[in-house]
């Protein structure tokens, strides 16, 4: 699949957490972070990581599997149990429990934030259900994942378990704007026609050899996202795309004779906590959504445009005011017609009326990847958002299209794939072929 293969970090090589290689009841199953790599601070990672939960199952390897033995839960209850750093960089329990000595495996699955309701699945995996993205971007987490299992001998090297990243990150790192003649004020960025609610599946370790149909995701009309490689995750949406994710911005960006090109979001933030976000402003570099593909009926099977941006389509939009400099005056919002697609800020004399323009996407967003849009304006300001009148609603509002670039990188490995998009819809529609990861 090429996604994530990363031990809790963005953009750096990989890292691991480690388990005791103790074998016998002196030395209790712990974890450690053993990494000098520095990271960002956005995404969990080796410098930000407090606390996770595992799942423990006992069970047999294939070499003396017998019928009948089947994962059991091993800790209490079958529950998860909590891991805390103890300041050294280990991560114990309380109470501690201790691998095994009757030659049978222990197998892990580990995630975090530890505030997510995830339930164990067969072979040692979990599932979340029914998760939901929060509406405010302050607040929306990143999630990781990790399973293995063995029983080391004393003098064996340390097991590794690999967490990898469940969401993806959308961001619009640039707009510009080289045609002097239009001043650009923006408030605010929409993502549209998406869904925020879903079902996560991460297959356990022993699933790999125990049942191979269950490992693999695969993306259909019911949502599932392919998972070729067999990682065995996938998401699978459990709502209509018809949800929106919008960022309002503290104080409006402007693009003009001055300034041709700013930076709304930056894609790296910090401090990721458990169940509260990001605090003192930080979290707004990005949208942590869940993965998806957008716009299906905007692009033929041969992911080429084919059709005119209507209802239905998944959509960025920027909250604007356009004004015409030679001549002052303002030519969006309109009039009449955009009063469902407005916003005035301010109050009094300082209130400044917007209102959201649009252009559509058919992204497809996997596990693990920053996705980043740069757009450019000079040659267009996109359509009418949905939600203005019929009559106007989907209309070009300068007659040209917006350009952008789509860039997606995988967290751990700086691979990436650029795109040229052209959100023209008519005869002379660009071409936007998908790259090799789609």
């Amino acid at each position: 699949m090429g996604v994530t293969a990363l031990a809790m970090t963005s953009c750096s090589n990989e890292e691991v957490l480690n388990v005791n290689p103790a074998r016998t009841d002196a030395n209790p199953v712990s974890f450690r972070v053993r990494s000098s790599k520095h990271s960002r601070s956005m995404e969990y990672s080796t410098g930000n990581l407090e606390k996770f939960m595992v799942f423990g199952f006992k069970g047999w390897p294939e070499d003396n599997y017998e019928e009948g033995k089947d994962l059991i839960p091993y800790f209490e209850g079958g529950n998860p149990l909590l891991f805390s750093s103890n300041g050294s960089g280990l991560f114990t329990s309380n109470p501690a429990y201790y691998y095994p000595v009757d030659g049978s495996y222990l197998y892990f699955s580990a995630y975090a934030p530890t505030t997510l309701n995830m339930q164990s699945i067969a072979y040692g995996g979990t599932q979340l259900t029914n998760f939901t993205v929060d509406a405010d971007i302050t607040k929306q987490l990143d999630i990781i994942c990790a399973n293995g299992g063995s029983n080391l001998e004393k003098d064996e090297p340390d097991q590794e378990l690999t967490f990898q990243h469940a969401m993806t990150k959308v961001f619009i790192s640039r707009i510009m704007n080289s045609d002097t003649r239009y001043k650009y004020e923006i408030a605010g960025i929409k993502i549209g026609n998406i869904s925020n609610t879903g079902n996560f599946i991460y297959r356990g370790e022993k699933s790999l050899t125990q049942d191979p149909d269950l490992v693999n995701g695969y993306f259909d009309e019911e949502g599932y996202l392919n998972d070729p490689v067999g990682n065995g995750f996938y998401w699978k949406t459990t709502t209509a795309q018809t949800d929106e994710m919008v960022y309002l911005f503290d104080t409006p960006l402007v693009l003009d004779s001055e300034t041709e090109t700013v930076y709304p979001m930056t894609g790296n933030d910090t401090g990721a906590e458990d169940n509260i976000g990001n605090a003192d402003g930080a979290g707004k570099g990005g949208f942590m959504l869940i993965p998806q593909k957008l716009s299906s009926n905007y692009v033929n099977e041969d992911g080429v445009i084919d059709g005119n941006f209507g209802a239905g389509m998944s959509y960025i939009a920027f909250l604007v005011r356009i004004t015409y400099v030679p001549t002052n005056e303002v030519i969006y919002p309109y009039a009449t017609g955009v009063e469902n697609i407005s916003k005035t800020i301010g109050e009094g004399d300082d209130a400044v009326t917007y209102a959201w323009a649009a252009f559509p996407v058919s992204s497809l967003w996997r596990p693990g990847t920053y996705t980043d849009y740069a757009v450019t304006l000079t040659n267009g300001a996109g359509y009418v958002a949905p939600g203005a009148d019929s009559e106007i609603e989907f209309t070009p509002i300068l007659g040209r299209e917006i350009k952008f670039t789509e860039e997606v990188q995988f967290w751990p490995e700086f691979t990436d794939s650029s795109i040229d998009h052209n959100s023209e819809t008519d005869a002379d529609g660009a071409n936007t072929e998908d790259p090799d990861w789609f």
